[in-house]
């Protein structure tokens, strides 16, 4: 560097010097403040404002008075808040840094304000709160950080804030990490006096188990933590010299308390508490932790972290070491100087005590250590540690010091001197340059830790009244050795002039009478695009915002042109670039508002007013409401390429999109719905095109991948993204909605694709919505949407074809299946179960009354189908919630008896012997009915009613994770269950029918086949194909599924009723007109056959689970068989004989 440049930055660095310290000594509405005084003061007898909206400034200055009640640095260009300038304004009730740039706040920045009730950071970057920004506020209630990027937030943000009721996320951009999930916890446990406005994560994350969010077991509260445990320490850092104590109870933190008594003694305690009573105590500090007088000072502060109150983080204190001299008037013998000597081990015994003595009490707490005797006059050297408050001076303290020892003796000697100085312990942040391409060179001076340094921008913009400056922080080590940060340089103007020349457009004031030149300017100066970075970008919507906020209706057209030229010149950013500006600035969508405002601020006194550029058009069309006729717009699709103005047209009338055109159609019936006043107020319509649609991607951040419904009601995750042009048309001052016809909106796509959405953009919630949209007729290429209000519209495709949905033919299919299928099913389970109740003969045994009761159990289940799973019950949450209830426990209930029905079986055909069950039906009834009873209650007590409710596809029921634990979890259990039962009751009749017992004709065929179904449809076995309803096969098993389960309860009508032998009997006996001509002659036939067969014990292997006296079935059975040789009576039996009869079931 040439001498020229060092003595500019030499200069530069002194001039830099001199204003921190000057601003740290003369207020800021003082017009010796350098660049005269910044804020504007207000003082009344009880407070003291100071108004610094609106002035430009770049940092947070210092210079405040400590009386200060109230700041406002709101409308600035400030992007940090770092330690220092607000730490001592321990009156501060009410700050004020809303609408400005700041993306990052320095844990600390805010310590000591302990009677600040309001912090308002509304409209601001920030996009993470760490931990130690909102640390140790007592007094803070309302914490507003709205309108932010904040993506994340630590668990431990706001839990040293005891007074908070109101936190403000809204508008924000929130994920859902374990910091967040467990930052739920803390808001549990403050729910009943805190609201949190827009919490991270969903009601079905938050239900997930903290092991799959939180996959390292991370906790709110550190389980079994230790703490120091201390008394009288010197210093809240002295506390670790004393004893570790292991805390009891879930909810323990650390604490230290820190009291100050007059005249001059600090106490530090500390140790474990409950988190509940540690935030009673912190809350006093609003009134304890102050300049105290009479009874001192009183700090309590609370820390959830392991050993964690050893560390004074709020710096209360201040804990020092000096050099402390003692000069006696004594001579230095050659026995002193000997260290081994007894006069030497004599005279240095007692002198940390009596020296300890002197100063007790003198403004701060001490520990005294001797160092060494010195020459020629005996001059004792100590190392005292020194404690004090922090309204104590280190000054303060060493003259205490030194008064205390003036005049006094030691070890009977008269002390002459006493010399007092700070010890340095700390290593500070070295000189050194940076570099930096955009912004040039950088010479960081000698730092002390703990400070920020601050320097001249190397480039400067021209005409400016006011210097910028880049600022670095030299971060204090544990071991107090400075550390430096990465520099803070976006305040700096570029190096690159161009980009300067924006910088410096953006800081002008614009007007007028010199918006027209301004706008030329800003259109030349963004025709360069190509060498443009985010903070370009950021620069130039700032200067439209300026532009906009001038009277456009006086505007020339010129001025409309070039700021459209503008824009223009931006859609020709790299998406990448867009997204970063966006993030910083919120750029992209200040844009799509600018274009709007713009087009509605344009006069049509003069004419209509069009513009088309490569990437966007504008029109601006003169409308007389009683004249209206329609009006509409069209451009040949061309895709990605550029629009031209050929091709563009529109037409004052409703009209329609040629074929290959794109475009909008506006009713004639628009304004039908307007007030008298609203129709006189309107005098145009603007009507807008965005070739490309990265300009509203680079606000949503990515491709969609929401589960959004297109038109045919499907719902589908998938990768989706927008895949066309972007049209947009707006009434200006008037909202148009609820049409009664339509807008017709004809859009191309760029890519094949597929799950077409028409989509609208959403201002408020800056993302796409299909409310009030919907797709009228698609192809392969183009799609027609009808939508009922005005604003800008796109198609949101499948265009990766990932999406997982069905069709909407097979959703119709399935859905009419599904309602044809309950139907049936229900009105099967009706007549079986009259049946059974109807005659008695049918319902002695235990298997009847299994049947009885899943008959009653798929019924319910029918029954809430048909008549809850409707559109109706999705509009009420309570309805809803009532229904997804009740289909959960009926299904659950139905699946329980599908299970007792399996355990049944297996006693009485697999394990045979030894199968009396006491109680039976009892025990039946109380898993059937009570164990899905236990299981919802669950549900429901583990996060109130917030499990059920209306799901994507418009269905009431479970959420994810609910679903998996509370139902699929327990259906697959009892299905592979049942699924075993059945494989050993198949075993065991094949096995049976296997020994040559049996005839092996057709009949006997077919007779076991049809049990074999008969006992699928009884397990629920159908139910696995809900499972196997993926990949290629998918569709097919999802019909498999609809159409078996849906008519469960019809088959067991076709099975257990109409193909039951003796339930034909029985309803021809109580139906004589049901009875056939050969009816007596079959019952005689069967009877002689009964009565002609012997039974032979020793050939017949006895199955029998029921005895002959079925009034009281709890009894325990005889074990023989009986005279027809069955096994079991009941829905199925198994015949067991040697004679040649068939071996079957059913």
């Amino acid at each position: 560097m040439d001498q020229f440049k060092l003595r500019t930055l030499t200069f530069g660095f002194l001039f830099v010097c001199s204003f921190c310290a000057v601003t740290s000594q003369v207020d800021v509405c003082s017009s010796s403040f350098p660049g005269g005084a910044l804020c504007n003061c207000t003082k009344t007898p009880s407070s003291l404002t100071y108004d610094c909206r609106a002035r430009k400034i770049g940092y947070v200055p210092r210079g405040y008075k400590s009386t200060a009640t109230t700041l406002n640095l709101s409308n600035n260009k400030i992007y940090n808040v770092y330690i220092g300038p607000l730490n001592n304004l321990r009156k501060l009730s009410i700050l004020y840094l809303q609408a400005n740039l700041i993306y990052q706040i320095e844990p600390g920045s805010f310590n000591g304000l302990m009677k600040l009730t309001q912090l308002i950071l509304t409209s601001n970057q920030l996009t993470a709160i760490e931990r130690g920004v909102f640390s140790h506020l007592p007094a803070l209630e309302v914490l507003d950080l709205s309108n932010n990027k904040i993506k994340t937030i630590n668990r431990y943000a706001f839990i040293t804030l005891p007074s908070v009721y109101l936190i403000n996320l809204e508008s924000n951009q929130l994920t859902c990490g374990c910091e967040e999930y467990l930052l739920h916890e803390f808001f549990e446990i403050r729910k009943s006096s805190l609201t949190v406005q827009n919490k991270p994560c969903s009601t079905s994350t938050l239900q997930q188990p903290a092991s799959t969010i939180c996959t390292s077991g991370e906790t709110l509260f550190v389980p079994s933590t230790s703490c120091y445990q201390c008394s009288n320490a010197v210093g809240v850092r002295d506390c670790r010299n004393q004893t570790v104590t292991n805390c009891s109870g879930p909810n323990s933190v650390c604490y230290n308390q820190m009291h100050y008594y007059y005249p001059g003694h600090l106490s530090v305690s500390g140790g474990c508490i409950d988190y509940t009573s540690c935030l009673y105590q912190e809350q006093r500090n609003r009134e304890t932790c102050l300049n105290g007088t009479g009874t001192g000072t009183t700090c309590y502060f609370c820390n959830p972290d392991k050993l964690s109150n050893s560390r004074d983080e709020t710096n209360t204190t201040r804990q020092f070491y000096v050099t402390l001299l003692v000069t006696l008037n004594q001579v230095m013998t050659s026995q002193l100087r000997d260290t081994n000597s007894a006069a030497y081990k004599s005279f240095t015994r007692n002198l940390e005590n009596e020296v300890s003595n002197y100063i007790r009490n003198q403004k701060a707490a001490y520990r005294v250590n001797f160092v060494d005797l010195r020459s020629p006059d005996v001059t004792i050297a100590f190392r005292v540690l020194c404690a004090t408050i922090w309204y104590n001076t280190k000054a303060d303290v060493m003259d205490a010091i030194a008064s205390a020892l003036s005049r006094r003796t030691v070890n009977g000697v008269r002390v002459k001197t006493v010399q007092v100085f700070e010890t340095s312990n700390t290593a500070p942040c070295p000189s050194e340059t940076t570099e930096s391409s955009t912004y040039g060179q950088f010479s960081w001076p000698t730092t002390k830790p703990g400070t920020v340094a601050f320097i001249q921008c190397p480039y400067q913009l021209s005409g400016a009244q006011t210097a910028k400056y880049a600022s670095r922080i030299c971060e204090k080590q544990a071991d107090n050795s400075g550390l430096w940060k990465t520099p803070l340089l976006s305040d700096c103007p570029h190096a690159d002039e161009s980009s300067r020349e924006l910088h410096n457009l953006a800081e002008s004031d614009i007007n007028n009478g010199n918006v027209e030149q301004v706008s030329s300017s800003l259109s030349n100066l963004t025709s360069n695009w190509e060498e443009f970075v985010s903070d370009d970008v950021i620069w130039s919507v700032r200067i439209i915002d300026g532009i906009l906020k001038t009277d456009l209706s006086r505007a020339s057209f010129d001025t409309i042109t070039n700021t459209i030229e503008t824009v223009n010149n931006l859609l020709f950013i790299t998406p990448g670039i867009l997204r970063q500006s966006e993030d910083e600035s919120d750029s992209s969508n200040r844009l799509v508002n600018a274009v709007e405002t713009l087009l509605d601020g344009v006069s049509v006194t003069n004419g209509d007013y069009k513009s088309v550029k490569d990437n966007i058009a504008g029109i601006v069309s003169g409308v007389s409401v009683s004249s209206f006729d329609g009006l509409a717009m069209s451009y040949i699709n061309k895709g990605k390429q550029t629009l031209t103005e050929t091709e563009l047209a529109y037409t004052k009338a409703e009209g329609y999109t040629a074929s290959g055109h794109s475009g909008i159609i506006l009713p004639r019936s628009i304004f039908d719905s307007l007030t008298n006043r609203q129709k006189r107020s309107i005098d145009k319509m603007t009507m807008s095109v965005f070739r490309d649609p990265k300009l509203f991607s680079s606000i949503t951040q990515s491709n969609e991948t929401k589960l959004l419904p297109s038109d045919d009601g499907d719902v589908i995750p998938a990768e989706r993204k927008i895949n066309s042009n972007v049209i947009a048309a707006n009434v200006p001052s008037v909202q148009i909605k609820d049409l009664s016809f339509p807008v017709v909106v004809t859009l191309h796509h760029f890519d094949a694709g597929e799950n077409v959405s028409c989509v609208y953009w959403d201002v408020a919630t800056k993302s796409w919505s299909a409310d009030g949209c919907a797709v009228n007729q698609t192809t392969d290429d183009y799609t027609v949407c009808h939508c009922d209000h005005l604003t800008n519209f796109a198609l949101l495709m499948d265009v990766y074809s990932t999406g997982g949905g069905l069709s909407k033919a097979n959703s119709v299919a399935l859905s009419i299946i599904s309602y044809v299928g309950c139907g049936l099913s229900l009105l099967g389970v009706i007549i079986t179960l009259l049946t059974y109740l109807k005659f008695r003969k049918l319902r002695r045994d235990n298997p009847s009354k299994i049947l009885m009761n899943l008959c009653l159990s798929i019924g319910f289940v029918d029954i809430v189908f048909l008549i809850g799973v409707q559109e109706y019950s999705g509009k009420s949450d309570a309805g809803c919630k009532i229904v997804a209830i009740l289909l959960h426990y009926f299904l659950l209930t139905a699946m329980c008896w599908m299970a007792v029905e399996a355990f049944y079986m297996y006693l009485a055909l697999v394990k045979v012997f030894d199968t009396y069950v006491a109680h039976f039906q009892l025990k039946s009834a109380l898993f059937g009915w009570g164990i899905p009873f236990v299981v919802v209650v669950v549900t429901l007590g583990i996060n109130k009613t917030e499990n059920y409710g209306l799901q994507p596809g418009g269905i009431c029921w479970l959420d994810r994770v609910p679903f998996y634990a509370a139902f699929l979890g327990p259906v697959c259990l009892l299905l592979i269950v049942n699924t075993i039962t059945y494989a050993l009751v198949i075993r065991m009749i094949v096995k049976r029918s296997n020994k040559k017992l049996t005839k092996t004709d057709k009949s006997s065929t077919a007779v076991r086949l049809r049990g074999a179904i008969s006992l699928v449809v009884l397990l629920g076995l159908t139910w696995a194909f809900a499972i196997l309803a993926f990949d290629d096969f998918g569709i097919v098993f999802h019909y498999l599924f609809a159409v078996l389960n849906s008519l469960q309860g019809f088959f067991i009508f076709i099975f257990y009723c109409l193909m039951k032998k003796e339930a034909q009997q029985c309803w021809r006996k109580a139906l004589p007109c049901l009875k056939s001509p050969y009816q007596k002659n079959i019952s005689t036939n069967t009877q002689s056959k009964g009565d002609s067969s012997t039974f032979d014990s020793n050939k017949t292997t006895k199955m029998h689970l029921n005895t002959r006296d079925e009034s009281n079935e709890d009894k325990k059975p005889t074990g023989n068989t009986g005279p027809n040789n069955t096994a079991f009576r009941g829905n199925w039996q198994v015949q067991v004989t040697t004679r040649s009869q068939p071996s079957s079931f059913v």
